[in-house]
């Protein structure tokens, strides 16, 4: 809903999506949708939003790997995290996808207590899917 997005709300949910086809994506996550140019932290460009004070983006993939055994640590998230940065508009990830089913988990973590889902994700296939 979009007075939600607008105002903030911390909500949490994930997608439920099927990859056609094995190969590396690029998942971008974002505040704003792209074509209101918005970044992460702010408000949109006219000043209407509410800004958050986000520092980190996080993503899981169910039933993917997401780094080696060597990166891993015993009870601690294996999903991937990046910082943002004041000026970030979207935080994007590569990842190898499996074909098939899957559920995408997202969260923005800042300040205060601040954790919610990414509004808006979007994934594009790397330069042509490369199958492995």
């Amino acid at each position: 809903e979009q007075g939600q997005v607008l105002r903030g709300q911390q909500k949490s949910g994930y997608w439920l999506i099927d990859v056609a086809e094995a190969g590396d994506y690029d998942i971008e996550l974002r505040r704003w949708p792209k074509e209101a140019d918005g970044t992460i932290q702010g408000t949109l460009p006219d000043g209407t939003g509410t800004a958050l004070p986000i520092t980190q983006a996080s993503l899981y993939f169910a039933g993917h790997n997401h780094m080696s055994i060597g990166e891993k640590k015993g009870y601690q998230f294996e999903g991937l995290t990046k910082q943002v940065k004041k000026d970030d508009k979207g935080i994007t990830f590569t990842m190898h996808l499996k074909k098939g089913p899957t559920a995408l988990h997202t969260w923005f973590r800042g300040k205060d207590n601040t954790m919610l889902s990414a509004y808006y994700v979007y994934v594009s296939p790397k330069n042509g899917v490369q199958n492995r």
